[in-house]
């Protein structure tokens, strides 16, 4: 009822503080049909279908999408950032809409660009990947590799302080990526890993400890490698297992994939070299222990 009212009032809404609030009914209602999803047995009136609530929720979501994108107004952004997400989440029900509302994430991902609370859009991008995950809906390749760019440089960025919701939001972000294609995951993390620069490679291993501390069941494989590689990056860790997980490492490097076979097999050991130096011993004193050549 209340959405055939708002579909009505659509050409009404003209003005900025209009749309805010229009926005804000939008964004309830939203999360509302969500909610029933998920619990319409315990509803005591009969069982509206999915497809039935995408029939109303589709024409608010072109109007708002078609018109309002493009708005200056900070406070109205926001607003239409907070009501996307619910929105979206409705319409991947129906598979006719999904290539639309895959197509919509790329304009949440720029608003991390913008000067608004970026919280929203990590809200709302988690909103939309939950219904991914849980209804096997997979994303396509492109926006996959798009999204996980966007959540990582968000965790990197100097330029931005981030909050500690937006900070566990991205997190869980990344956890659902993780539930839904672990292979594509760890593939960017590992490309992540690669790249020479610490504040890249920290944040890296901080979402590879977040994924085998949310014991993920990943498969046998990816599991392993990323139990190893988060103990290797701690090595002094309790009981300082670091030199069994390098050496494991590099003994699996032919089954973990063979592009890294060459490099680990000239990184490792320099690595086992640094880790098997007291860790008490520092600057100089540490320095001439690695220059010192094996016995022979």
């Amino acid at each position: 009822m209340i959405l055939n009212v708002m579909i009505s009032m659509l050409e009404l809404v003209k003005d900025s503080r209009m749309r805010q609030a229009f926005c804000g009914v939008l964004e309830k209602c939203s999360r509302a049909v969500n909610v029933y999803f998920t619990n319409w047995e315990k509803c005591p009136f009969p069982r509206m279908s999915e497809s039935q609530f995408c029939d109303k929720i589709l024409p608010l979501y072109c109007h708002v999408t078609s018109n309002w994108l493009t708005c200056e107004e900070l406070e109205l952004k926001r607003a239409i950032i907070k009501a996307l997400g619910p929105m979206m989440s409705i319409l991947l029900h129906k598979k006719e809409q999904q290539n639309q509302i895959f197509k919509e994430i790329s304009w949440l991902l720029e608003q991390y660009k913008e000067e608004i609370d970026v919280f929203h859009v990590t809200q709302s991008l988690s909103q939309v990947l939950e219904v991914s995950g849980e209804y096997k809906i997979p994303l396509p390749k492109g926006k996959f590799q798009a999204i996980c760019s966007a959540l990582h440089n968000q965790i990197c960025s100097p330029a931005k302080q981030l909050s500690i919701e937006n900070h566990k939001e991205l997190f869980h972000c990344v956890l659902l990526l993780t539930r839904s294609s672990p292979d594509e995951l760890l593939a960017f993390l590992h490309e992540q890993l690669e790249i020479k620069h610490e504040a890249v490679r920290v944040v890296s291993l901080d979402l590879l400890r977040a994924i085998v501390g949310a014991d993920l069941q990943l498969p046998i494989p990816q599991g392993l490698l990323v139990r190893l590689l988060v103990v290797a990056s701690s090595p002094y860790e309790r009981e300082g297992h670091g030199c069994a997980a390098l050496q494991l490492l590099k003994a699996l490097h032919q089954n973990i994939h063979a592009a890294v076979g060459e490099m680990w097999v000239v990184k490792i050991p320099s690595l086992l070299q640094f880790i098997e130096v007291p860790k008490n011993i520092s600057g100089d004193d540490r320095r001439q222990c690695l220059e010192q050549p094996d016995d022979p």
